[in-house]
Parts: structure tokens; sequence; C-alpha cells
């Protein structure tokens, strides 16, 4: 018997001694368990006071998620794949479902961004947008595009268009950026 607890206690401390503290994570770490994908990424999660200086007067991508949408998550791992490919170093993230508990900063933002749609789109999860100088420049609102509503999730055929998608958003993006 005290073998076994000798064991469970070594055991014990070298997990305990390998697990990093949520504190110590990268961001990308902590989106990585969150949206279940690489901890390769370029995600960054910012405040909704830094998404919404962002959206005023701000340059760069943001993606607007919720991680427990299936939605998010499908797009998330398409999304991921097509910034490691054209080299993307950051992607600020900000979970909507979680800015909405602010509710006059979520007011605001969703002002911001909804006044820059087009007549009739609705700001909903997940929701990519290309800022420069506080201005959308491209965006993609990907709740209502590309899926043929399959619960399963995206064909091999709609992945495969999303992704080209999103290179396409990028490179639009980066040569407005160098412009």
């Amino acid at each position: 018997m005290k073998k076994v607890v000798f064991f469970l206690v070594i055991i014990l401390c070298t997990v305990g001694c390998s697990v990093k503290k949520i504190e110590e994570q990268t961001d990308a770490e902590k989106f990585a368990v969150e949206y279940n994908i690489k901890e390769k990424n370029p995600f960054h999660y910012v405040t909704i006071e830094e998404a919404i200086t962002l959206f005023e007067k701000g340059s760069g991508i943001i993606f607007l998620g919720n991680s427990d949408g299936e939605w998010s998550r499908l797009c998330v791992k398409i999304l991921n794949q097509a910034f490691l490919e054209q080299k993307i170093e950051k992607v600020n993230y900000l979970n909507l479902k979680m800015a909405e508990e602010h509710k006059e900063k979520y007011k605001k933002l969703t002002k911001q961004i909804t006044s820059q749609l087009k007549k009739g789109e609705k700001l909903k999860t997940p929701a990519l947008f290309f800022v420069k100088n506080g201005k959308i420049e491209n965006y993609s609102l990907d709740y209502e595009a590309i899926t043929t509503g399959n619960k399963e999730g995206y064909s091999e055929k709609e992945k495969k268009a999303l992704r080209k998608k999103y290179i396409n958003l990028i490179e639009k993006y980066q040569e407005k950026m160098t412009s």
C-alpha cells in the first residue's frame, strides 16, 4: 500500500510540475485549447476596448468568434490554415459572446461595425474583418455563407472554397497594407 501511495505522489508531482499555469500560457496556447487547434496559430486575445480602438482608428485583422459555436470552431480550423500559409503573424480575437457582458461597450462596437456592413447584413459569429486606419477594408460573415446546413460541418468542397476565400481576402488586405 505504501508503494502505491508513493507512486501516486511521484506521478502527481511530475504531472503537476509539467503543466503550465493558465497565466503562463501564450495567447496561441490558450486559443489552441479553446478552439481545439494546433498551438501554432496567430490568434491574439483582445479586450472589447482594444477591439473598439481597432475599429475606430487601428489597422489589423480581427476575428469575432464564439468558441461555443459550432460554425466558429469549424471556421477557425480553416482560417488557421489560411493564415499560416499566408504567413500572418497576428490576428486579433474577441469572443463576441463574452463581449456582450459589457453592454455599453458592446453596443458601441456593434454600431461601429454594422455601420460599415452592407444593407441587411447582421453581425454574428463567426466574422472576420480586415481593418485599415479604422475603416473595414473587407470582411467575411461566414455564418451565412457556403454551408449546405449539414450538421456534420463543411463538406470537403466547402472547406476548400472557404480556405480559398480566406486566402483571397488575406492577399487583398496585404496588398492594401503595402500600398
